[in-house]
């Protein structure tokens, strides 16, 4: 206080109190309404012993002693304290790594509900069921444990579970985008496949890499040089080469395939056994490269090549037909496809004159083979599937029950599709299916052998997964035995039955093609 003239102290006047022009109703009003809002009661439980978050009595002592303040002294955790800067918070004290690694176990379950819903429930199981299939259980486990920042990515990545239906058809979905590290893939799809096969691989010491350029050079020389000769007592005066209509009348060499999969030679010795029903279908590749001449190299076009060997192999396949139609023809189912797809039904020796004509008008466009596969999968479940053996899930689409009917499907490919990787990929997870991939490409072409090299790896990954490869002029009968031998197994047809001089008729001119 300032003094007086006479040295004491005089007495200020109070300031006049704050008024403010603010309206006080608002707040008033809201302090009304709050009394009527529940207040929280540390002390209320659950009827069923749990408290407010779901814990019970035991769960929330563990919970306050693992968040015990740490050191002498400290300040209560009641009181909220000043406000942690940024220094503070990265050179001050830590969570305790129980409690981060209980968080994040949390997180990781929660999106694994949201995404599978609760252990035991149908998409759970499937889902369970698929990272067996590719092999990955136990990396699935391990990264949880030692690396849960990384199987969080990788799940909200969809790495554990199939490919969705949408991403099937989107040709500008996730698995189409880049990459997402340097590794030299083409796509995100292509970086998926590897990482899954490199996985699974590494259980039992294989490992994938995508080859540089250089190296893949080398592999496709070892190619040319593992080629050789055919055995001449396959030809067959009715051949495409030997007819005249190439200049050269000798075979080209081939490549010999691999031995048959065990995974095939099991399921097939099962269906012997009356244990489990196997049906086998065709996808057919109809793109524009099919219908190509070959400037420069004496071969026929690729679709010509298909129709000689599909001519020879219908009459065997179609003996060996374990589920005839309603009227009880007898058949293999097919499918044609290109930048889409289309089943034709069920081609025999006796509608084969009929349907080639449909068949050869179809070739044009790209190659899409996913677009074939699905219409594969659709027409498969549509004649297997049923209560108790499939069900539709509104993401992933058709899925497969144990004990659901298998398939062993041929595929007539002439290159390498645009969206091979997502097919290679949904293979790994389909472990009901068993491909046959028929390779048919120009003769001593560098791009026809990457592509071999490439499914050989697949092959290599996948028991079931097999491909053969023909180049150039080629021995029919012995490549319809190759291919069947890997499509029937032990129930394939035997040299003597290729052989049989009942199936040696020349296939028929369709004059009216352009």
């Amino acid at each position: 206080m300032p003094p007086t003239e006479d040295g004491s102290e005089r007495d200020e006047p109070a300031p006049p109190p704050f008024e403010s022009t603010q309206d006080h109703e608002p707040v008033q009003k809201a302090q009304e309404k709050d009394k009527d809002l529940p207040t929280f009661d540390p002390t209320w439980t659950h009827p069923d012993g749990k408290d407010h978050f779901g814990r019970t009595e035991k769960d929330a002592t563990s919970y306050q002693s693992s968040t015990t303040d740490v050191g002498a002294g400290s300040a209560s955790s009641s009181s909220p304290g000043p406000r942690r800067g940024f220094l503070s918070k990265l050179f001050g004290p830590k969570k305790p790594d129980a409690v981060k690694a209980a968080a994040k176990e949390k997180e990781i379950e929660a999106e694994e509900f949201t995404r599978w819903g609760p252990p035991g429930s149908p998409l759970n199981d499937m889902v369970m069921r698929y990272i067996e299939a590719i092999g990955v259980t136990k990396h699935r486990l391990d990264l949880i444990e030692n690396k849960p920042k990384q199987y969080l990515r990788l799940l909200r990545m969809g790495y554990f579970e199939p490919i969705p239906v949408a991403w099937a058809q989107d040709r500008r979905g996730p698995l189409n985008r880049p990459p997402l590290e340097m590794g030299g893939f083409d796509d995100a799809g292509e970086e998926r496949l590897y990482w899954a096969l490199n996985v699974a691989g590494a259980a039992r010491g294989a490992s994938f890499l995508r080859v540089d350029d250089a190296s893949m050079m080398a592999q496709q020389s070892f190619r040319v040089m593992a080629a050789h000769a055919v055995d001449m007592s396959w030809g067959s005066p009715i051949d495409f080469c030997q007819q005249g209509k190439t200049k050269k009348s000798s075979y080209s060499k081939q490549v010999p395939p691999a031995p048959v999969s065990r995974a095939v030679e099991e399921v097939r010795h099962l269906q012997t056994l009356g244990q489990v029903d196997v049906d086998t279908m065709i996808l057919m590749d109809c793109s524009g490269s099919m219908g190509r001449e070959h400037l420069g190299v004496d071969q026929p076009k690729h679709i010509d090549v298909v129709h000689n060997v599909l001519f020879r192999a219908i009459h065997h396949m179609e003996t060996r037909d374990a589920f005839p139609d309603q009227s009880g023809v007898r058949g293999v189912e097919t499918v044609l496809f290109n930048s889409s797809a289309i089943g034709i039904g069920k081609v025999n020796h006796e509608n084969f004159v009929d349907q080639w004509p449909r068949i050869r008008r179809m070739v044009g466009g790209g190659t899409c083979v996913m677009q074939g596969w699905l219409e594969v999968k659709r027409r498969h479940f549509d004649l297997h599937g049923g209560p108790g053996k499939s069900w539709v899930d509104p993401k992933f689409g058709q899925i497969a029950e144990p004990g659901f009917t298998k398939l062993s499907l041929l595929v007539l490919l002439d290159g390498e599709a645009i969206d091979m990787d997502e097919f290679e990929l949904e293979l790994l997870g389909q472990s009901w299916a068993y491909v046959t991939i028929l390779l048919i490409g120009r003769e001593s072409c560098p791009r026809h052998f990457r592509h071999a090299v490439e499914l050989e790896r697949v092959a290599r990954g996948n028991d079931h997964v097999q491909f053969v490869d023909c180049q150039g002029r080629i021995a029919e009968r012995l490549m319809v035995h190759d291919v069947l031998k890997r499509v029937y197994a032990e129930t394939a047809p035997d040299r003597d039955e290729i052989m049989d001089p009942a199936f040696e008729h020349e296939p028929p001119t369709y004059t009216f093609l352009a």
